[in-house]
């Protein structure tokens, strides 16, 4: 027997034996440094979700805390403009206007099509929004395609969504609140009726401007979650209002009424009580106000305005339209400015006060 290869064998067979143990231990600490590896990426992505879970709920927080101590209304001091209309061509010398009137705040009308879209689109997104850096926008949504002599409430509702939607999609991150059509009171009213109780508007028309607007409304509201829904309100028809809170949901986070000069004088120091006495829980703003009767001097009517300053007030308007409106229309001439942008008496006055 040879001892000496028999001892090789066997040391051979040893020493394969321990490379392959060390083969196979090296091998299980490349996949334990494999796992922990694995496990270490892992440990990561759950700090990554853990830290954007952790600002998702702060966000949450933050949303649920506005929705419990909602902010307080500012209260706006402003002036009308129809900022599409020929009068308002410089837009820029507009806004320098309302600067100089000490004023923060503007109501403009916005006409668009059933889609939402802006007529002079171009102008309204290269000259007047940029013209009006600083201005807080309150915005009249005109209603395009209300039909109060239809039957169809679905039909109704259908189109004031698209023109909401459309709008809201569009062009409602510029705007602070938008106004929910512009006295749509008065296409419900009946004659000789002074809006107080419901049976003063016609039943019909007042559905079909109820589905119109909860369908505007819902528009905005699925474009622009957090933006003010404005509704207005003329004279004393404040049922109107009532009818469009209680019976078609419409959520009115600020009510507009409009209430000139000849309204003041037939009810002198009446229209803040009254209409707090009823929505006691909705600020009011005064959106239309001002000198509304042919001759006469224009700054009678300031003792009211800077009354309703306490409430939020856009002035009733800033230019004279002496192109826009028909002839012989009063409105033509109820501007703070006259055509060649001189400052009226009332203008004046508003900038010392």
């Amino acid at each position: 027997m040879d001892v000496n290869k028999s001892f090789n064998d066997w040391l051979n067979s040893v020493q394969l034996q321990y490379n392959t143990e060390i083969n196979n231990l090296t091998n299980e600490v490349l996949n334990l440094t494999s796992i922990n590896s694995g496990l270490t990426q892992q440990v990561l992505q759950l700090n990554i979700i853990n830290t954007g879970l952790t600002a998702q709920v702060n966000d949450l927080n933050k949303q649920i805390e506005v929705l419990k101590n909602p902010p307080k209304f500012k209260i706006p001091y402003g002036v009308n403009i129809h900022p599409t209309n020929v009068e308002y061509a410089d837009s820029k010398k507009v806004f320098d206007l309302v600067r100089n009137l000490g004023m923060d705040s503007v109501r403009m009308d916005m006409h668009s099509n059933a889609q939402g879209i802006q007529k002079n689109e171009a102008k309204f997104l290269n000259e007047i929004i940029p013209a009006s850096t600083g201005i807080r926008l309150f915005g009249m949504l005109t209603q395009q395609g209300l039909d109060v002599t239809s039957t169809d409430a679905a039909g109704q509702y259908k189109v004031g969504f698209g023109v909401g939607n459309g709008y809201g999609s569009a062009y409602g991150k510029y705007f602070e609140a938008i106004e929910l059509g512009n006295e749509l009171d008065n296409l419900c009213i009946l004659s000789g009726k002074d809006g107080t109780q419901l049976s003063h508007f016609d039943s019909n028309k007042i559905k079909m401007v109820g589905n119109y607007c909860k369908g505007m409304m819902d528009g905005l509201k699925a474009a622009v979650p957090n933006i003010k829904i404005i509704m207005d309100v003329c004279w004393t028809h404040f049922a109107f209002i009532t009818e469009m809170i209680n019976t078609y949901g419409i959520k009115i986070d600020v009510l507009a009424s409009h209430w000139y000069w000849s309204m003041e004088k037939a009810k002198p120091n009446y229209i803040e009580a009254a209409i707090t006495a009823l929505f006691p829980n909705i600020p009011i703003i005064f959106n239309e106000t001002g000198y509304d009767v042919v001759g006469g001097a224009q700054e009678d009517c300031l003792p009211m305005i800077t009354r309703m300053k306490k409430s939020g007030v856009f002035v009733y308007e800033l230019l004279d339209e002496y192109v826009s409106r028909t002839a012989g229309s009063k409105e033509g001439s109820f501007g703070l400015f006259d055509k060649n942008l001189n400052p009226k008496t009332l203008a004046t006055l508003l900038i010392k006060k």
